[in-house]
């Protein structure tokens, strides 16, 4: 029954038109087809965790957390528990866990699978969720980090993650040095495996690149992502990339513009995480924003 009210919720959600000219119609077909694969009797794990992906999009958060507690009772590998982990930070985050949740999360994960958490991954974990360094927890050992570590477990540049530290710390001249070197090291783009790969690696090179300080660079790499054709539900993660990529060069009306449309849609993007997620920083304080988050906050 839980899932088919999720099918139900997608195939009821209101019209728009998403970015690269996607419509809601295509939102709801591909929601619809993992709220399918899930109800299948021999669903993996990793179609749970799509599901719950789907439902949390949709924000309907009660069918989102049955899918995920539907995929732990599943999980068979650390690719799943990969999977469930990631999206589990991306619904506490999504629902008002704020900082605290997502450290408390992340750290029961360490406890219960500290043998697949080298340094080196715990740190590309925290590149991803920057939120986990509020506090200084990890600094020790992002500090530690090393392309020519003598220990395997710390050999990594992690120039993003060491990028975040100095953010998060108030050091954005040292930042500013490790946005630049990773950009140096990824400067030619992969061989990668799908248009939406090439379209994310793109947005994610675009808001590095304004983070150090390259705004022209930024902009010439972000029409380059958002030229490439995508499926409705990839569309927009990638109008969040461009959103960040504004939010970096300080374009507020421009980042608030997506993310208008962003709360507007099935997307990843809610009134907490725009609250809480350390990605918004250099434009959440000001007018523009405050405003958009004052008109959306929830009522319950």
């Amino acid at each position: 029954m839980r899932r088919r009210a999720v099918l139900a919720v997608v195939l009821g959600f209101a019209a728009a038109t998403p970015a690269s000219g996607q419509s809601v119609a295509q939102l709801r077909d591909e929601y619809g087809m993992r709220v399918r694969a899930a109800d299948s009797p021999d669903a993996t794990s990793q179609d749970l965790v799509l599901a719950a992906q789907a439902a949390r999009f949709f924000r309907k958060f009660d069918e989102s957390r049955g899918y995920l507690d539907a995929a732990r009772a599943t999980a068979r590998n650390p690719a799943d528990l990969n999977a469930i982990l990631s999206e589990s930070l991306w619904y506490d985050l999504a629902t008002g866990g704020g900082v605290d949740g997502t450290k408390r999360i992340f750290r029961a994960a360490l406890e219960s699978r500290g043998e697949n958490f080298s340094p080196a991954v715990i740190g590309g974990w925290i590149y991803a969720w920057p939120e986990l360094l509020v506090g200084g927890e990890y600094d020790a050992l992002i500090q530690r980090l090393s392309a020519d570590s003598e220990d395997p477990g710390y050999r990594c540049d992690c120039y993003a993650t060491k990028a975040w530290m100095h953010r998060v710390a108030g050091r954005p001249a040292e930042a500013r040095v490790y946005w630049e070197l990773l950009n140096e090291a990824e400067r030619d783009i992969p061989q990668l495996a799908s248009s939406f790969d090439e379209a994310d690696w793109r947005g994610r090179r675009a808001r590095n690149l304004a983070r150090a300080g390259h705004p022209d660079e930024a902009r010439a790499e972000l029409e380059a992502a958002m030229a490439v054709d995508l499926s409705a539900f990839e569309s927009v993660s990638i109008r969040r990339r461009r959103a960040q990529t504004y939010a970096e060069l300080g374009e507020v009306d421009k980042a608030v513009e997506d993310l208008e449309f962003l709360l507007s849609v099935p997307s990843l993007v809610t009134y907490y995480t725009l609250r809480d997620r350390l990605t918004w920083a250099p434009i959440r304080d000001l007018p523009a924003f405050q405003a958009m988050l004052g008109k959306h906050l929830p009522k319950n």
